[in-house]
């Protein structure tokens, strides 16, 4: 009887969490599509370094901390200010802000580390344990990734498609590659930059000069946290 008693109570309390839930809003896109034959070849648009040739040996961890070192005292703010004043189609302000940001040294390391075949940052969790800090996170996504983004924004505008793929190519391996420590706040920061470029590639693919993306997406692979 006790256990029939128990039974009824757990089942109606979760029914009562079930009806107090709210569905989140559905991610909506809307997009203007222009009809394009596919790229020749088809994988001549990759998301990510995939091809052999475009792989060195070596870590990308140094290489992405060299990076942040480049990016000097104001850029993840200006960064910030930049991506504002696109999402309110202030593209002067916009501009400015992106011209100032165009570090060629900072994305030379990035370039060079997007291609690096591992990342090993040597967090030290055997010994420090739950206490382990991930000071890295913070600057690779509200510093390096936001540049990224800023870049490749510019680049659309520009109607320069390719150096803008080529640039969020950049975005997709520095996210791939922040979430390889085995911990939830890794994968996490790498699902937010992968986010984050996909909102870039959303403003390209709704332009009328963007190529055919179809095998591109096709071959991106699944992420999860």
């Amino acid at each position: 009887m006790r256990r029939l008693m128990l039974a009824t109570m757990l089942l109606v309390t979760a029914c009562a969490m079930a009806k107090g839930q709210t569905t989140p809003p559905a991610d909506v896109r809307a997009f203007e599509l222009t009809p394009v034959p596919p790229p020749t070849p088809a994988m001549k648009y990759q998301l990510l370094f995939d091809d052999l040739s475009d792989r060195r040996p070596g870590n990308a961890a140094p290489l992405y901390l060299d990076a942040v070192l480049l990016m000097g005292p104001d850029a993840k703010q200006n960064a910030q200010k930049a991506l504002k004043a696109y999402e309110d189609r202030d593209l002067n302000t916009f501009a400015s802000l992106g011209q100032a940001l165009d570090k060629p040294e900072l994305f030379e390391e990035v370039d060079l580390a997007g291609r690096r075949e591992q990342c090993d940052w040597e967090s030290p969790f055997r010994d420090v344990g739950i206490r382990t800090l991930l000071p890295h996170l913070e600057p690779l996504v509200h510093g390096v990734a936001r540049l990224i983004q800023v870049k490749a924004l510019r680049q659309i505008e520009q109607g320069k498609v390719d150096d803008a793929l080529a640039t969020l190519r950049l975005g997709y391996e520095l996210s791939d590659k922040t979430g390889r420590e085995p911990v939830l706040i890794a994968g996490l920061v790498s699902v937010n930059m992968t986010t984050a470029m996909d909102d870039c590639l959303v403003h390209l693919m709704n332009r009328a000069e963007s190529p055919n993306l179809y095998w591109a997406l096709a071959d991106f692979p699944a992420r999860q946290a």
